[in-house]
């Protein structure tokens, strides 16, 4: 499974990345994450924010 997450920064901003959960078998489980150097500021999904 693959989820999409945020981490905030200092800054004030978010750090997009990948948190991959993976099953290896005989009950056992992985789990790594794959920072995407996507930054984006808290408002950014807001439908009022221009283009």
């Amino acid at each position: 499974m693959v989820t999409i997450r945020y981490k905030k920064l200092s800054t004030g901003k978010f750090s997009a990345y990948l948190d991959v959960y993976s099953n290896t078998g005989e009950g056992k489980s992985k789990r790594n994450y794959e920072f995407l150097k996507i930054y984006v500021d808290k408002g950014y999904s807001d439908a009022s924010c221009p283009d």
